[in-house]
């Protein structure tokens, strides 16, 4: 895939081309020199430069088509770098690509569109579930009448096999059937019309009743019961379990982190090509390789006696896929409890003399084991602190038997008979430890964000942006410097990614230094890596030909500006009072200033329902949260009783609709449901300059948009460069989470009211 994608050609919405499209045509009938002819009532055969054939386009790589008991095309579009998508395609249908690819609408924001409004998929699997589906067919079958026309269809790198129903073009279910080591290339029908699945890797299989089966009892339910450590108490690993030591070790909340390997019986590593994935070729590992990594914890900080260990980590290959698991520490910290698949949550207090009021409260995530893999990913290699650059291959010896100062630890594991090394790269980047002050800055500083960053944030892997943190990219090709940024820029002075030499005006450190809404990573550690935080402001600030940290005098202290906030709260929260940054970012930016019993028990992003439902609400003070512009921001969009600016849905007869649990659903996930009218739109001007609405009428001669501001604009059209609709809402995730549970019941309660 080039990239940026579609950069050769820019075909996707070309439809002078037959590439990226759909084409229809008469076999039966000839025309010209061709051996078929277009047919009259194709979409585009009187369109100016375009050809005739195209009957839809915008798809990125179509795999498998079917038609639909109501006449219609289905295709499964396998996507870049974040979802899969199912079309249910309409006669001229643009379906985005690549200007869109499922809920992303800013692949490539540089692309003409072609005619016609961007339609949406009827669904999109992220590359958590599937990364390059297999279009299926509706099943006709009567071994199954709970499947009777659903659209059955695949994916070839997970396995997993779904069923979906819909209304026309709305989605009713899309509903898992099962998750096994296929890779279906395509479906038939046999004579009873039962589905067949052909199989990349050889074979052809069927549905079979599979009831679920009793839970393996065998399977071990403790730490001690795995056989990796002969004393678990004391972590003393069994004959075969070997520690090791990534390069670039990631932040864990202040815990450190062991790490063993263990191979069973005299297996061997190999790093050649063994195994294919989406992402290529993959090393050799037995089967039932697992990795082990244990998080301790000081208590109290600064005194070894007071570390606990918290959980333990493995991963255990099966001789196909990997698979997570998490074991819970008891507090005797004799043993370690399987966790449940869902993971679970807990909070440490720790003592800390430096921390305010002296003590930290530690929010803690046992991940569950979705959440596992989603760093666990192919294109991060899947064992994502054992690979060629974690252990050190760029410092790799090439003379068997060499010593040097610091052997990598490829070097050392090879020696203990525990790898044979083959195929060892040329010109490999190379990862340091981030607090080595011995390194270099730049080196450092990317491979802290490499460690943490890096497994989601590089091609392929799925990251919301289209960033590159992996340290094997170039930093000018890698979509930080300068690049506006697409998921918020916190109201940040002229913001970028990355913008060299101005670390403040960088959405990337503000991401790093708040414990708030936009904090990242998103999967992982929860507070701000102090060192980690001003390393990458120091990285950042040498990057520009001048200088580095913006002179801020007394008029931007007092105005409280995002750029002045983010200054002050990573050089120095002594410069002045927090309460000068009043919004709702900057508060949770300064937060970690403020000792525990001053916080504010927000939901954070991962709260359950419950917590909201079981609490009563007051209508008057959920008034006051509807309207706080830094709280939960309702009113930038929507009216309520009299209330805010009409931009979005009016939301005073929502009680109609929606219950507390379903409106709290919605508020949650704005995704979920998007009515038509909703939708936003990106209108680009002959001039260059993009305005985003609703779209509330078109004529020939204009159209009219409704601004977030709740203003209408009338623009004509021929100052129009081209439109873009999308399908996801204009409401953005996470806007409960700053809010307290409380705060959250009293505004369901305000909304609902009469």
């Amino acid at each position: 895939e080039p990239d940026p994608p579609d950069e050769l050609r820019k075909t996707g919405q070309d439809i002078s081309d037959l590439l990226s499209a759909i084409l229809r045509i008469d076999v039966d009938r000839t025309e010209g020199t061709n051996n078929y002819a277009v047919p009259k009532d194709n979409p585009f055969v009187t369109t100016p430069g375009a050809r005739g054939e195209v009957w839809a386009f915008g798809f990125r790589n179509p795999f498998r088509t079917a038609f639909g008991p109501d006449g219609m095309l289905w295709v499964g579009d396998v996507g870049w770098e974040q979802w899969e998508m199912i079309f249910r395609v309409k006669r001229g249908g643009n379906y985005g690509w690549a200007i869109t690819e499922g809920p992303n609408t800013r692949v490539r924001t540089d692309i003409k569109p072609g005619p016609g409004p961007i339609l949406p998929a009827i669904v999109a699997i992220p590359h958590s579930e599937g990364a390059s589906v297999t279009g299926g067919r509706f099943y006709r079958g009567k071994k199954f009448p709970s499947l009777a026309g659903a659209y059955i269809f695949g994916d070839w790198e997970t396995g997993k096999f779904w069923a979906l129903r819909h209304d026309g073009d709305k989605l009713l279910s899309n509903t898992e059937l099962c998750d096994t080591v296929l890779k279906p290339v395509s479906f038939a029908e046999d004579a009873e019309n039962e589905l067949l699945i052909l199989d990349h890797q050889g074979g052809i299989y069927r549905f079979v009743p599979n009831p679920a089966p009793p839970a393996n009892q065998a399977f071990p339910r403790r730490l001690s019961e795995t056989g990796i450590f002969t004393d678990v108490k004391s972590l003393k690993p069994a004959s075969g379990v070997e520690p090791y030591a990534p390069a670039a070790p990631m932040w864990n909340d202040g815990a450190v982190a062991q790490h063993h390997l263990a191979i069973p019986g005299d297996g061997v590593i190999a790093t050649t090509n063994a195994r294919r994935v989406i992402s290529g070729m993959m090393w050799h590992f037995p089967t039932d390789t697992v990795f082990a990594r244990t998080l301790t914890l000081e208590m109290k900080r600064g005194d070894a006696a007071s570390a606990r260990r918290i959980e333990t980590q493995l991963l255990h290959f099966d001789g196909q896929g990997w698979n997570p698991y998490t074991y819970r520490w008891n507090p005797a910290q004799t043993d370690a409890a399987l966790v449940p698949s869902e993971g679970a949550s807990d909070v440490f207090n720790v003592t800390d003399a430096s921390a305010p009021g002296g003590r930290r409260e530690l929010a803690w995530r046992f991940h569950s084991r979705a959440e596992c893999l989603r760093c666990h990913n192919a294109w991060s290699s899947e064992t994502v602190g054992f690979n060629w650059l974690q252990l050190g291959a760029a410092d790799y010896a090439p003379a068997k038997g060499a010593t040097t100062n610091a052997p990598s630890e490829l070097r050392r594991l090879e020696e203990r008979g525990l790898m044979e090394v083959k195929n060892l790269p040329k010109n490999l980047a190379r990862l340091v430890n981030p607090h080595d002050a011995t390194q270099p800055l730049d080196l450092r500083a990317r491979s802290w964000l490499h460690a943490n960053c890096a497994a989601c944030h590089r091609n392929g892997a799925g990251g919301a942006v289209p960033s590159h943190l992996n340290i094997d990219k170039k930093l000018d090709t890698a979509r930080l410097l300068d690049a506006k940024p697409t998921r918020g820029d916190f109201g940040l002075t002229d913001a970028s990614v990355i913008a060299p030499g101005r670390p403040y005006s960088s959405a990337l450190l503000w991401r790093i230094a708040t414990e708030g809404a936009g904090h990242m990573p998103m999967t992982g550690s929860r507070t701000v890596d102090e060192s980690g935080m001003r390393l990458v402001r120091d990285w950042i600030s040498q990057l520009g030909p001048s200088g580095s940290r913006p002179k801020l005098d007394a008029s931007e202290l007092k105005r409280g500006s995002p750029t002045a906030a983010l200054f002050v709260a990573v050089s120095d929260a002594s410069w002045t009072s927090p309460e000068v940054f009043t919004n709702a970012f900057a508060r949770d930016l300064f937060a970690r200033f403020l000792p525990p019993e001053k916080r504010r028990r927000t939901l954070g992003a991962d709260f359950a329902p419950s917590e909201v439902l079981a609490l009563r609400g007051d209508a008057k003070r959920g008034s006051a949260v509807f309207a706080n512009e830094s709280g939960g921001q309702c009113v930038r969009c929507h009216r309520a009783h009299g209330a805010g600016r009409d931009f979005g849905p009016d939301l005073t007869d929502i009680a109609r609709k929606y219950d507390r649990a379903a409106l709290l659903t919605h508020i949650t996930q704005p995704n979920l449901l998007v009515a038509p009218e909703h939708r936003t739109h990106s209108v680009m001007l002959r001039d260059d300059t993009e305005l985003t609405g609703f779209l509330k009428s078109r004529t020939p001669a204009e159209l009219l948009l409704r601004l977030e501001d709740g203003t209408d604009r009338r623009v004509p059209a021929a100052q129009v460069a081209s439109t873009r609709e999308s399908a996801l809402s204009a409401m953005p995730d996470g806007l409960l989470a700053g809010l307290t549970a409380q705060e959250v019941a009293d505004l369901l309660e305000f909304l609902l009211s009469k």
